[in-house]
């Protein structure tokens, strides 16, 4: 995991990072949520993604990553238990 500055601890979700880079940003609150998100730091995008581009090359853990989000395996693997769930749903809402 590579950081582009301090890391934020809120919403940074970094199970879904991967092998990519963190950038900086600014907490904003969202009234109509009643929430606070981060706001990304444009320069700090700008540095990661001049960061990714000098550094080129296939990252194995990158693709090891990238396969849990395999449509054939989201689609088996969630999906299709959710359909057939929502259908059986339907077919008893029907009675």
């Amino acid at each position: 995991m590579r950081d582009a500055g301090h890391r934020l601890e809120l919403h940074r979700q970094p199970e879904l990072l991967g092998d990519g880079w963190l950038v900086e940003g600014q907490p904003f609150w969202d009234a109509a949520q009643l929430s606070w998100f981060i706001t990304p730091n444009v320069p700090s995008i700008m540095n990661a993604l001049n960061e990714a581009k000098n550094n080129r090359g296939v990252s194995q853990q990158a693709v090891t990553f990238a396969k849990q989000y395999d449509a054939d395996l989201v689609y088996e693997k969630y999906w299709k238990p959710a359909l057939k769930e929502i259908a059986a749903w339907c077919r008893s809402s029907q009675s």
